[in-house]
């Protein structure tokens, strides 16, 4: 009887962190925009409230709460793919993204953002042109750019884009850990489809050191950490 009303269990304890989560930006963004108002600053004001928001819809998404919108992430990639062609900025797929192209053609509806990655040359100039580029023309919003290591969050219409260069000895968020673990996997780049569109991705034995041997079978919301404990059961 008790296994029958465990997923209602789960589901309820899901709940339960989600309040604390959302209680949490809630006051995040009345301090936040209460400091706004005392400097009489709208643009400040609007940014504040924007990242407590994405906040809030991210935590949601990445919960199985909400679902992400395929069709404007792909718009997304496509202005991406863009303005990294006009400035000569060469990335590729990855983890779920990867993925979803590679096996189904499409962004999957179960991910939670899109993920790609370049190799450290372009990293300064998608940093430093192509980024205030897609934030000024496109309305980008910058939601996470950190500073102990070369990792950005950008949001397009609620959909989130990680961006996330490959360095040896770098963080790779995907491992997580280190780059190092990831780079001898992903060999070499081969085109791929989303839609009409054509990108590039890793070789399948990157797939398959993220999500396991058995990544050509669809599986909703199969994360790399997934995989890994998959893996540790099996062993």
């Amino acid at each position: 009887m008790l296994h029958l009303l465990q997923p209602l269990l789960d589901y309820k304890k899901k709940q339960k962190y989600m309040l604390i989560i959302l209680f949490f930006f809630f006051f995040l963004s009345l301090i936040l925009m209460f400091g706004s108002i005392c400097s009489g600053s709208n643009r400040y004001r609007r940014y504040f409230s924007d990242l407590a928001y994405h906040g809030v819809r991210r935590s949601l998404v990445q919960n199985g709460l909400l679902k992400i919108n395929t069709r404007d992430c792909e718009e997304m990639l496509a202005i991406v793919d863009r303005v990294c062609q006009q400035y000569k900025v060469e990335f590729w797929l990855s983890d779920g993204t990867a993925l979803g192209a590679v096996r189904e053609q499409r962004i999957l509806p179960g991910d939670t953002d899109v993920d790609i990655c370049m190799s450290p040359e372009y990293w300064p100039i998608f940093h430093d042109q192509v980024v205030p580029e897609l934030v000024n023309k496109y309305g980008f919003i910058v939601f996470k750019d950190h500073l102990d290591f070369d990792f950005i969050t950008l949001v397009y219409k609620d959909q989130d884009l990680d961006v996330n260069p490959i360095v040896p000895g770098g963080y790779c968020s995907s491992v997580p850990g280190p780059c190092d673990e990831l780079i001898p996997h992903i060999g070499t780049l081969h085109p791929v489809q989303i839609g009409s569109a054509t990108y590039k991705a890793p070789s399948n034995d990157y797939l398959e050191f993220l999500y396991g041997p058995t990544w050509r079978i669809p599986k909703d919301r199969f994360k790399p950490e997934d995989a890994r404990k998959e893996n540790q059961v099996n062993q």
